[in-house]
């Protein structure tokens, strides 16, 4: 596990503008399955991506090429696919005025669950460069 999250650029914005992060996802004494993200708001071409290693092969989605790329077994498929770059932030903000609207929270955002997201957010932070 490691990752880094830093301000690389000289934009004008007042947050991290970089992660890279090498995560090993699954359960402790299972399998786990290593993950690769880089995410930043300055690159030409730009890079946005995600990439899973297994054992015979990978996946990549690639969000600025918006291309999905698997090998399997010495097999490569790619497919394209259409990403408009704030879709993520715009159906967050109808999921919050859904919310507000209902003056309901749905239970997958409990306090538990925001306690959880910020662990692994620490737990980024604390081995970044390790």
């Amino acid at each position: 596990l490691s990752s880094e999250l830093k301000k690389k650029s000289n934009l004008d914005i007042d947050v991290e503008d970089t992660f890279d992060g090498k995560l090993l996802i699954g359960k402790k004494n299972i399998r786990s399955i290593p993950v690769n993200i880089h995410l930043d708001y300055y690159t030409h071409p730009k890079k946005k991506y995600i990439k899973v290693f297994f054992r015979n092969g990978y996946y990549i989605a690639d969000f600025a090429k918006k291309k999905f790329v698997k090998k399997k077994n010495g097999l490569k498929k790619i497919k394209f696919f259409k990403f408009e770059n704030n879709f993520p932030f715009k159906e967050e903000v109808k999921f919050f005025i859904k919310a507000i609207m209902k003056k309901k929270v749905p239970d997958r955002l409990s306090l538990q669950s925001g306690i959880d997201s910020l662990k692994l957010v620490n737990k980024l932070k604390k081995f970044k460069n390790h």
